[in-house]
Protein backbone atom coordinates (compact mmCIF):
# COMPACT_ATOMS: atom_id res chain seq x y z
CA UNK A 1 0.00 0.00 0.00
CA UNK A 2 1.43 3.34 -0.99
CA UNK A 3 1.26 6.71 0.73
CA UNK A 4 -1.23 7.87 -1.88
CA UNK A 5 -3.56 4.98 -1.07
CA UNK A 6 -3.47 5.90 2.60
CA UNK A 7 -4.32 9.50 1.87
CA UNK A 8 -7.25 8.39 -0.32
CA UNK A 9 -8.56 6.14 2.46
CA UNK A 10 -8.13 8.91 5.03
CA UNK A 11 -9.95 11.37 2.81
CA UNK A 12 -12.77 8.87 2.28
CA UNK A 13 -13.05 8.19 6.02
CA UNK A 14 -13.05 11.91 6.70
CA UNK A 15 -15.68 12.41 4.01
CA UNK A 16 -17.82 9.65 5.51
CA UNK A 17 -17.47 11.23 8.94
CA UNK A 18 -18.48 14.64 7.55
CA UNK A 19 -21.53 13.10 5.88
CA UNK A 20 -22.51 11.55 9.22
CA UNK A 21 -22.03 14.83 11.03
CA UNK A 22 -23.95 16.58 8.29
CA UNK A 23 -26.80 14.08 8.62
CA UNK A 24 -26.75 14.39 12.41
CA UNK A 25 -26.92 18.16 12.08
CA UNK A 26 -29.81 17.97 9.62
CA UNK A 27 -31.67 15.50 11.86
CA UNK A 28 -31.11 17.76 14.86
CA UNK A 29 -32.24 20.90 13.02
CA UNK A 30 -35.35 19.15 11.69
CA UNK A 31 -36.17 17.77 15.14
CA UNK A 32 -35.74 21.20 16.74
CA UNK A 33 -37.75 22.84 13.98
CA UNK A 34 -40.55 20.31 14.50
CA UNK A 35 -40.50 20.90 18.26
CA UNK A 36 -40.44 24.66 17.71
CA UNK A 37 -43.40 24.47 15.31
CA UNK A 38 -45.34 22.24 17.72
CA UNK A 39 -44.59 24.62 20.62
CA UNK A 40 -45.66 27.61 18.52
CA UNK A 41 -48.94 25.92 17.59
CA UNK A 42 -49.52 24.98 21.22
CA UNK A 43 -48.79 28.55 22.38
CA UNK A 44 -51.09 29.97 19.69
CA UNK A 45 -53.85 27.64 20.85
CA UNK A 46 -53.38 28.72 24.47
CA UNK A 47 -53.38 32.38 23.42
CA UNK A 48 -56.59 31.89 21.44
CA UNK A 49 -58.16 30.10 24.40
CA UNK A 50 -57.08 32.91 26.76
CA UNK A 51 -58.45 35.52 24.35
CA UNK A 52 -61.76 33.65 24.23
CA UNK A 53 -61.85 33.55 28.03
CA UNK A 54 -61.06 37.28 28.23
CA UNK A 55 -63.82 38.07 25.71
CA UNK A 56 -66.26 36.00 27.73
CA UNK A 57 -65.28 37.82 30.94
CA UNK A 58 -65.65 41.20 29.20
CA UNK A 59 -69.07 40.24 27.86
CA UNK A 60 -70.18 39.10 31.33
CA UNK A 61 -68.91 42.38 32.82
CA UNK A 62 -70.78 44.44 30.22
CA UNK A 63 -73.99 42.50 30.86
CA UNK A 64 -73.56 42.95 34.61
CA UNK A 65 -72.93 46.70 34.22
CA UNK A 66 -76.03 47.07 32.04
CA UNK A 67 -78.11 45.16 34.61
CA UNK A 68 -76.79 47.38 37.43
CA UNK A 69 -77.56 50.56 35.46
CA UNK A 70 -81.08 49.33 34.67
CA UNK A 71 -81.70 48.41 38.34
CA UNK A 72 -80.38 51.78 39.51
CA UNK A 73 -82.58 53.60 37.00
CA UNK A 74 -85.62 51.60 38.07
CA UNK A 75 -84.97 52.26 41.76
CA UNK A 76 -84.60 56.00 41.08
CA UNK A 77 -87.72 56.06 38.92
CA UNK A 78 -85.68 57.04 35.86
CA UNK A 79 -86.54 53.95 33.86
CA UNK A 80 -89.57 54.11 31.57
CA UNK A 81 -91.16 51.38 29.53
CA UNK A 82 -92.05 52.12 25.90
CA UNK A 83 -95.71 52.54 26.87
CA UNK A 84 -94.77 55.02 29.63
CA UNK A 85 -92.48 56.94 27.26
CA UNK A 86 -95.18 57.08 24.57
CA UNK A 87 -97.72 58.34 27.13
CA UNK A 88 -95.36 61.06 28.35
CA UNK A 89 -94.50 62.14 24.82
CA UNK A 90 -98.17 62.30 23.83
CA UNK A 91 -98.70 65.06 26.43
CA UNK A 92 -96.06 67.41 25.04
CA UNK A 93 -96.79 70.43 22.90
CA UNK A 94 -95.79 69.88 19.29
CA UNK A 95 -95.38 73.62 18.75
CA UNK A 96 -94.83 76.06 21.60
CA UNK A 97 -97.36 78.88 21.92
CA UNK A 98 -95.99 81.92 23.72
CA UNK A 99 -98.03 84.37 25.79
CA UNK A 100 -97.02 88.04 25.49
CA UNK A 101 -97.95 88.62 29.14
CA UNK A 102 -98.27 86.36 32.19
CA UNK A 103 -101.76 84.83 32.16
CA UNK A 104 -103.52 83.02 35.02
CA UNK A 105 -103.65 79.20 34.57
CA UNK A 106 -101.70 79.31 31.28
CA UNK A 107 -99.22 76.50 30.59
CA UNK A 108 -97.61 78.54 27.81
CA UNK A 109 -94.20 80.14 28.22
CA UNK A 110 -94.09 83.96 28.38
CA UNK A 111 -91.84 86.05 26.13
CA UNK A 112 -89.09 88.03 27.83
CA UNK A 113 -90.80 91.29 26.78
CA UNK A 114 -93.99 90.12 28.50
CA UNK A 115 -92.09 89.31 31.69
CA UNK A 116 -90.31 92.68 31.56
CA UNK A 117 -93.56 94.60 31.09
CA UNK A 118 -95.26 92.71 33.92
CA UNK A 119 -92.39 93.39 36.31
CA UNK A 120 -92.03 97.04 35.26
CA UNK A 121 -95.45 97.80 36.81
CA UNK A 122 -94.43 96.48 40.25
CA UNK A 123 -93.49 98.83 43.04
CA UNK A 124 -89.81 99.09 43.88
CA UNK A 125 -89.25 97.72 47.39
CA UNK A 126 -86.53 100.32 47.97
CA UNK A 127 -89.27 103.01 47.87
CA UNK A 128 -91.24 101.43 50.76
CA UNK A 129 -90.94 103.66 53.85
CA UNK A 130 -91.96 103.10 57.46
CA UNK A 131 -92.22 106.75 58.43
CA UNK A 132 -93.52 109.91 56.79
CA UNK A 133 -91.81 113.24 57.06
CA UNK A 134 -91.37 116.49 55.17
CA UNK A 135 -88.48 114.86 53.24
CA UNK A 136 -90.76 112.08 51.84
CA UNK A 137 -91.02 111.98 48.02
CA UNK A 138 -93.74 111.10 45.52
CA UNK A 139 -91.92 107.89 44.51
CA UNK A 140 -92.10 106.58 48.09
CA UNK A 141 -95.08 104.75 49.53
CA UNK A 142 -95.84 104.08 53.22
CA UNK A 143 -96.19 100.64 54.77
CA UNK A 144 -99.50 99.64 56.38
CA UNK A 145 -97.88 99.92 59.81
CA UNK A 146 -96.72 103.43 58.99
CA UNK A 147 -100.27 104.47 58.01
CA UNK A 148 -101.73 102.80 61.13
CA UNK A 149 -99.28 104.63 63.36
CA UNK A 150 -100.15 108.00 61.75
CA UNK A 151 -103.89 107.35 62.15
CA UNK A 152 -103.26 106.38 65.77
CA UNK A 153 -101.36 109.61 66.29
CA UNK A 154 -104.20 111.62 64.68
CA UNK A 155 -106.81 109.91 66.89
CA UNK A 156 -104.75 110.66 69.98
CA UNK A 157 -104.41 114.30 69.01
CA UNK A 158 -108.18 114.60 68.28
CA UNK A 159 -109.09 113.05 71.60
CA UNK A 160 -107.00 115.66 73.37
CA UNK A 161 -108.87 118.52 71.72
Amino acid sequence: MSDNDMIDISVEIEALNLDGIKQNLLDYVQKEAKISIEESVEQAGKSAENAGDAASVAEDAATSAADCARQASESLGLYYTKVQSDTLLAGKQNTLTFDTAPTNDSSNPVTSGGVYTALAGKQDEANLVTTLSSSSTDSQYPSAKCVYDIIGDVETLLSEV
